[in-house]
């Protein structure tokens, strides 16, 4: 358990104990009752939305950030403005994160602070490959993540940016070649190039069905 989980851990013990202390002495339990837990929902949602950490604390270093509110092993660290995404991998699953920053220190991230804009399956010379673009609220960083499933052939990405995208391998469950990259402002304009294919990203698009890519 990170450290994130413990703390919440204690608070939440802390909070039913001094719950039951406050109905035993009060002469409308379950009032008492009913306001406490109203209290703990409220202090819940907030939490989620501003960690309590960021008011008074920032980490160094993405990876001091991640492993105290996350579980996974970092695999690697795409530095953007104002963000920063974390790819890690867990005993099950690949995952990634997106962390804020301010100025040198960074933050823990919150329920909402980022966005999935964009995702859709295509099929490259009968391959399918899964595009996502997530965009850090309030900010111009947006994080492209390709995932090329049985990827038995080379593969090579790119974009009208010039982007510098990471590539990664995962064998399990499914033989997946993985890209991720940092882009400034993605608009209408962007595209996105998949050897000879490109995808033309329109900004909203998430019917997770498949589209054609253009020759």
């Amino acid at each position: 358990m990170n450290s994130f989980s413990i703390i919440r851990s204690i608070f939440f013990t802390a909070f039913v104990v001094a719950t039951i202390a406050i109905a035993d002495h009060s002469k409308k339990r379950t009032l008492s009752i009913i306001c406490c837990i109203a209290v703990f929902a409220g202090l819940l949602v907030f939490d989620l939305n501003y960690p309590a950490e960021n008011f008074f604390y920032g980490f160094k270093t993405a990876e001091q950030a991640f492993s105290y509110s996350k579980n996974g092993e970092i695999k690697h660290v795409i530095e953007g403005s104002e963000s920063g995404m974390v790819t890690y991998k867990t005993k099950d699953a690949n995952g990634t994160c997106i962390l804020p920053k301010d100025g040198s220190r960074w933050k823990l991230d919150s329920l909402f602070y980022y966005k999935e804009v964009y995702n859709k399956y295509f099929s490259y010379e009968d391959q399918p490959c899964n595009i996502m673009i997530f965009h850090a609220k309030g900010t111009d960083d947006y994080y492209v993540e390709i995932l090329c499933f049985y990827s038995s052939r080379e593969i090579t990405v790119s974009d009208n940016r010039g982007s510098v995208f990471l590539r990664e391998e995962n064998s399990s469950p499914l033989s997946t070649a993985m890209f991720y990259s940092y882009v400034n402002s993605v608009d209408n304009t962007y595209k996105i190039y998949i050897n000879d294919c490109t995808v033309q990203v329109t900004l909203g698009d998430k019917d997770i069905k498949t589209v054609t890519p253009l020759k």
